[in-house]
C-alpha cells in the first residue's frame, strides 16, 4: 500500500495597497490514501477577493471521493462535496452520489475515464430559500502527457435532474502544467461554468482563465 498526500495547489496571492486596495486569493490542495484496491482523496478549494473594501468573491468547495477497484477498467465511486458561494445566491450546497467509473484508456501518456452516479442534493440559498433534488451526475476525465514536462488534463460534468433533463448544470475545467524546477510547475486553467435554471438574479454562464503555481509534495 502507498500513502500519501497528492498535489498541493497555490494558484493566486494578489495584494495591493494605497489608492487600489485589493485582497485575491485563489487555493487549492489535493491529498489521497491509496491501497491495492482502495483509493480515498480529498479536495478543496477557496477563492476569495475584496476589492475597496467590499467582497466580490468568497467561493468554497470541499470534495471526499472514494473508489474501489473491481477490475483493471471498472471501479465503484461514492462521493460527498460541500460548497458554499454567495455571489451565486448559494448559501449551502451539499451533495452525496454514488455509481460506477470505467476507464475508457489508459496508457504511459494519457488516460480517459467516464463516470456515472446518481447523486442526492440539497441546496439552501442565500434568501433562507431550501430545496431538495436527484440528479444524474456524469463525467468525462481525460489526461496526456504531451511532453516529459507538460501535461494536459481536462474534465467536464452533465448534472440535468432526473425529474426534469431541461434543469442541467454543466462544468469543465482544463489544466495544462508545465513543469519549472524541482516540485514546482506553471498552471494555466481555464474552468466554464452553465447553470440552465440559476437563483433570480444570477446569470447561467461563469468562466475563468487564470495562472498559477503546483507545488507536489
Amino acid at each position: 500500500m502507498s500513502r500519501g498526500l497528492g498535489d498541493v495547489y497555490k494558484r493566486q496571492v494578489r495584494l495591493s495597497g494605497g489608492n487600489t486596495e485589493l485582497e485575491n486569493y485563489l487555493v487549492g490542495a489535493a491529498g489521497q490514501w491509496q491501497g491495492e484496491h482502495n483509493r480515498v482523496r480529498l479536495i478543496g478549494s477557496y477563492d476569495f477577493a475584496k476589492s475597496g473594501g467590499t467582497k466580490n468573491q468568497d467561493d468554497l468547495v470541499l470534495h471526499l471521493r472514494h473508489n474501489y477497484r473491481v477490475s483493471a477498467r471498472i471501479a465503484s465511486l461514492a462521493f460527498a462535496q460541500y460548497q458554499r458561494n454567495p455571489f451565486q445566491a448559494l448559501e449551502a450546497r451539499d451533495l452525496l452520489g454514488a455509481g460506477l467509473r470505467i476507464n475508457l484508456h489508459e496508457d504511459a501518456d494519457r488516460r480517459m475515464g467516464l463516470g456515472v452516479s446518481a447523486m442526492y442534493e440539497a441546496e439552501e440559498l442565500t434568501d433562507g430559500t431550501t430545496s431538495e433534488t436527484a440528479r444524474l451526475s456524469a463525467f468525462l476525465d481525460f489526461r496526456r502527457e504531451l511532453k516529459e514536462y507538460l501535461r494536459l488534463a481536462i474534465v467536464g460534468w452533465y448534472q440535468p435532474r432526473f425529474s426534469d433533463f431541461s434543469d442541467a448544470r454543466t462544468t469543465a475545467i482544463a489544466d495544462l502544467d508545465v513543469d519549472l524546477a524541482g516540485p514546482f510547475a506553471l498552471v494555466l486553467s481555464a474552468s466554464w461554468q452553465y447553470d440552465s435554471t440559476p437563483p433570480p438574479g444570477i446569470e447561467k454562464l461563469d468562466w475563468s482563465l487564470r495562472t498559477g503555481v503546483r507545488v507536489s509534495i
